[in-house]
């Protein structure tokens, strides 16, 4: 009889955290301990253990529009009401003025990811009512060994985020088997990250063990390429051979 896999923490198992940790600020300079970094299975499973931790059945949650198809699942399993919500950041924010929801699940669309001061604004009258935000990144995310620009990364390194805003990365654009889906949520606050560990047991929402090691291989693999940030070194001039062509 073969040896049984173990199953992952609820969280991700630590080591597995800890490689994130160390590819996010290798290649974002976004420097995270490994207990803020919350590993999940798919995304629609992730969130419904958000709306878990944090909502109460018949609670009020804004969801972008464009989301709605990947989440309308966990929303309908959570017992929420849910609005709709268009993408645009400054309809958001007008909204979460004439809405008091629990949480808002939003995303960024391409036009507006240059000028985040609106989401800014929104991140800050969120906290101000104890709303929870979350920001979905999958479109916008892919494992590379490449350093990836105007990602929400850079957003989160430059300024001390609220601990009301989780940004949730599905890696859809990476995922090589329905088995293997795998979701990352961060930055994870301590009370969150200990209410999300419970709503992964009791709904057997864990990330399976299969996905957590071929991505660890994968993180791994990018994390021993050597990075040269300097001036290219010149190639050296070809030696001559000192024969004379016939």
């Amino acid at each position: 009889r073969g040896a049984d896999l173990p199953y992952a923490h609820e969280a991700g198992d630590e080591d597995f955290r800890g490689l994130l940790a160390r590819y996010l600020e290798r290649y974002f300079g976004l420097s995270l301990a490994p207990g803020s970094l919350f590993v999940g299975p798919e995304r629609s499973a992730t969130l419904y253990s958000i709306l878990l931790a944090t909502c109460d059945v018949g609670d009020s949650v804004l969801i972008s529009r464009s989301l709605h198809p990947v989440y309308a699942d966990a929303l309908a399993k959570a017992g929420v009401v849910h609005t709709l919500v268009h993408d645009t950041l400054e309809e958001i924010r007008r909204l979460l003025e004439a809405f008091t929801p629990r949480v808002v699940v939003l995303s960024v669309a391409p036009q507006e990811r240059t000028n985040l001061a609106v989401l800014k604004d929104i991140v800050a009258e969120a906290a101000r009512r104890g709303i929870l935000v979350v920001v979905d990144e999958s479109e916008h995310f892919r494992i590379t060994g490449e350093v990836e620009s105007r990602t929400l990364f850079e957003f989160l390194a430059r300024a001390k985020p609220e601990d009301n805003l989780v940004v949730l990365y599905g890696l859809i654009k990476n995922a090589v088997y329905p088995d293997l889906e795998l979701s990352l949520l961060l930055p994870v606050p301590p009370q969150l990250a200990a209410d999300l560990e419970v709503a992964a047991e009791v709904t057997y929402s864990r990330v399976s063990t299969l996905a957590e090691r071929f991505y660890a291989h994968t993180f791994s693999e990018l994390l021993s390429v050597s990075m040269s940030f300097g001036a290219p070194t010149a190639a050296p001039h070809p030696r001559s051979t000192g024969a004379s062509l016939p």
